[in-house]
């Protein structure tokens, strides 16, 4: 069920005893829910972002692929992409390898690469196909500037979110360092519990070079 800014920052104010709000501002304590989140966010993409895929906030970007063009414009929104899939002419749907960069410049290079804003597909296309590029991808998160707003993924991360914020409004007034460490360690443990091994292979220390179809 979503959670919106102004619930949280309710249960937020009664831990910093400042439910009449003298003390700390809504956009102050929103900057701060707004930090929490995109650590979450940055800690999932960095882990697995693949795990993002179970939630329902994946986006998808769907173009046509154009035969001879190589280059496709990337989503505005973008903050990673999680996975690519390509269609060929006989309908049949592939999952793209991401490569690195010294790969694309082998001529048998079979898969994707980002630059400059845009994906680049290997090999170069030899059919034009309808919809035959999908971009699924973990979008930037905006600021939280308004108490309505639905905060991503808050339904899972509550408790978390509001010890980050709690910990950080009290910082204000004096370094916490160590209560920080402590708040992050158990972020950590329970990324890796949320996160272990969510969508991915049976077998995940290997992946076939080239396309894998699906």
């Amino acid at each position: 069920m979503p959670v919106q800014a102004q619930t949280l920052l309710t249960e937020i104010r009664y831990e910093l005893k400042d439910s009449d709000s003298t003390v700390f501002t809504d956009a102050e304590l929103l900057s701060f829910l707004s930090d929490a989140v995109d650590d979450i966010v940055r800690n999932i993409a960095a882990k697995n972002p693949r795990a993002w895929l179970a939630t329902d906030l994946t986006q998808l970007d769907t173009q046509d692929i154009t035969s001879g063009e190589d280059s496709y414009p990337l989503p505005d929104d973008l903050y990673q992409v999680i996975e690519v899939t390509l269609e060929n002419s006989d309908g049949d749907t592939s999952i793209a390898t991401a490569l690195d960069f010294a790969r694309t410049f082998d001529t048998a290079a079979d898969g994707y690469f980002e630059r400059n804003g845009k994906l680049y597909v290997y090999p170069t296309p030899d059919a034009t196909v309808t919809d035959g590029l999908n971009i699924y991808y973990i979008p930037r998160v905006s600021r939280i500037s308004a108490l309505t707003t639905n905060i991503t993924l808050g339904d899972t991360f509550r408790a978390m979110y509001k010890e980050y914020v709690v910990i950080k409004a009290k910082s204000r007034q004096s370094e916490s360092t160590a209560e920080f460490a402590g708040l992050f360690g158990r972020l950590e443990a329970q990324l890796d519990s949320m996160t272990a091994r969510k969508n991915l292979g049976r077998d995940t220390r290997l992946r076939t070079p080239g396309r894998n179809w699906i």
